[in-house]
């Protein structure tokens, strides 16, 4: 599989709400570097996800924009709203054995395309 094959089937498990799925594609000990924090493995990053759809509210969403395959990763362009708040984050997902092995992101609070 290809690290944009992968990373396909993380964000169709977690559109479909599959949690099982998603976490069968993330490694066990996967570090999770994220702009205020590091997780480590799935639980760590489901309970991440939780505390910030709780702290977003129901308007919160993302959006792919791009995704840009590269040789054992690929990174996506993604784009964030809130109301009328849009920002940007860029995420670097490591793949290895057709598992996701480290995600970096960074974050910008200007919207795509600026």
């Amino acid at each position: 599989m290809t690290p944009g094959e992968v990373l396909q089937l993380w964000y169709d498990a977690h559109r479909d709400g599959d949690m099982g799925a998603a976490r069968a594609v993330l490694a066990d000990d996967c570090l999770i570097e994220l702009p205020d924090r590091e997780l480590i493995g799935f639980d760590a990053f489901l309970q991440w996800s939780g505390e910030r759809a709780t702290r977003e509210g129901p308007d919160f969403s993302m959006a792919v924009v791009d995704v840009m395959p590269g040789a054992g990763h690929v990174a996506t362009l993604l784009e964030l709203r809130k109301g009328e708040r849009r920002w940007r984050q860029l995420a670097v997902y490591t793949v290895r054995d057709d598992r996701i092995a480290s995600i970096w992101a960074a974050e910008s609070n200007h919207p795509v395309g600026t």
